[in-house]
């Protein structure tokens, strides 16, 4: 230990120096990159977020439009019969399933696209089987005459016809939800 006491460098203060001086001013070229950088990072979370909530509403919207497609499907594959009243409340289910479908609310306008065309032709099976309804009643509730043999031959061509029609529509409506559950299906 020595007795005297410490010496500074010649020049030197026991004053402590202050800090530089910082510049009120903004570092603008280097604060311009950042915020653009947090505003693309910003805007990307806000557009992935609102993909991924038009994501889930397309598919509730087509979940929607499955559930009230099939139950159609299930009234035509349970259909049994060919007496009047049986074809008339395949007729009156089919007619439902359309009002069901009708009412949905879907904003995705292709959905709505595809609802519209399920409408309709769940409205034309409706139709083509409520007139094989009649015809049918005609034919069984005739009388057997000479007459009525011209009228029961037209009933019978009516009722082939209407269940072709009938056919070729079942035909259009699974082409139809083809193409719609590989539209549905493409977005998950």
């Amino acid at each position: 230990m020595s007795d005297t006491p410490d010496r500074l460098p010649s020049g030197s203060s026991t004053a402590k120096t202050s800090p530089p001086i910082v510049s009120a001013a903004w570092n603008w070229g280097a604060a311009i990159p950042a915020g653009l950088a947090i505003l693309l990072v910003f805007s990307a979370g806000i557009w992935g977020g609102w993909r991924v909530w038009q994501q889930r509403q397309r598919t509730l919207q087509c979940q929607q439009t499955i559930e009230v497609v099939d139950r159609g499907y299930v009234r035509i594959l349970e259909f049994q019969g060919t007496d009047p009243k049986a074809i008339e409340t395949l007729a009156n289910s089919l007619q439902a399933i359309a009002t069901d479908l009708r009412v949905l609310e879907l904003p995705n306008e292709r959905i709505a696209d595809y609802q519209a065309q399920f409408v309709s032709l769940y409205q034309q099976l409706g139709d083509a089987y409520g007139k094989m309804a009649d015809e049918v009643r005609r034919i069984t509730s005739a009388k057997p005459d000479a007459e009525m043999l011209k009228e029961l031959k037209r009933s019978q061509a009516n009722v082939k016809r209407h269940g072709a029609d009938a056919h070729a529509i079942a035909r259009q409506l699974e082409t139809l939800s083809s193409e719609f559950n590989r539209y549905c299906a493409a977005g998950r």
